[in-house]
């Protein structure tokens, strides 16, 4: 069973955060009328709340953004907000809060009404994701717009067609090709009902990946577009990158929010990162 909880934080969740905040602020701004909801749905939502521990990925990932000063572009966006409030020592906390709880955070701090469909796999992250809902409910924190769903994310995720944003965040592990098939699948089904959708991806140093890339892209038709996160290469095997795709009005967003930003906060949190942007374009996918 895959545990994200040494991962929370580290340099891929980072990226991922950061672009999915900047989605969620560009629907949030492209609203109709200011109380229009946002329905937000994520096939794989984890526990919310992650442990800061010591050791841990955070350390080479959210933690190399809060030990300097930020520059404007990365200080004034709502992901660095959020976590300086969760894990800055100057604020008494130490923990990483991930991508519905930063996506709920941010909605309320907008005073944006909302509605969240939250699917998990595993029983024990399950049970888990029901503690923190839990304990902010004693504490005062209320989520009165969350559903949690047991069960296949994948097949929850298809039916909501009419969502504002559809995240698609499996861990591609243990099960592998089988999260890239399910991935491209839901992918297609969602774009040809015309719903936004983001989509995290792992990239590896091998023909496989590109392959998996490409049928993603394919599958999320001509207006999918997308910005990754390149490194440099460890082990065998392991990551090289990461990216976020893009489709529908979440492809809008991004290409107006963050290709036009290419040389400024996104090439600025690459670099904090140890690594470089890549923006990925429907021509760039073929």
């Amino acid at each position: 069973m895959y545990d994200h909880r040494d991962k929370a934080g580290s340099h891929a969740d980072v990226w991922k955060h950061f672009v999915l905040l900047s989605v969620v602020q560009g629907l949030v701004k492209g609203r109709d009328f200011l109380g229009d909801p946002i329905d937000y749905v994520e096939s794989h939502a984890g526990a919310g709340r992650y442990v800061a521990v010591e050791g841990a990925a955070w350390e080479e990932g959210a933690g190399r953004l809060l030990g300097a000063a930020m520059p404007e572009p990365l200080r004034d966006h709502p992901y660095l907000r959020l976590l300086y409030a969760a894990m800055h020592p100057e604020c008494g906390r130490a923990e990483y809060h991930g991508s519905w709880y930063l996506v709920g955070e941010y909605l309320d701090s907008e005073v944006v009404p909302y509605t969240m469909a939250l699917c998990e796999i595993s029983d024990e992250t399950g049970s888990r994701l029901n503690a923190v809902l839990c304990d902010d409910l004693e504490g005062g924190r209320l989520w009165p717009g969350v559903t949690v769903h047991a069960g296949d994310g994948y097949t929850v995720a298809a039916t909501h067609t009419q969502a504002s944003l559809v995240f698609l965040d499996p861990p591609y592990a243990p099960q592998g090709q089988g999260d890239w098939d399910e991935v491209t699948h839901t992918a297609r089904q969602l774009v040809e009902a015309g719903t936004g959708v983001l989509i995290w991806y792992p990239i590896t140093a091998d023909q496989e990946s590109d392959a998996r890339i490409a049928a993603l892209y394919d599958a999320a038709g001509g207006d999918a577009c997308g910005v990754e996160l390149h490194w440099e290469p460890g082990t065998p095997g392991a990551l090289i990158g990461c990216g976020m795709l893009a489709t529908g009005p979440a492809a809008r967003v991004v290409a107006e929010r963050l290709n036009d930003d290419a040389q400024g906060a996104l090439t600025l949190l690459a670099e904090r990162l140890d690594g470089r942007v890549r923006l990925v374009t429907p021509s760039a996918a073929e």
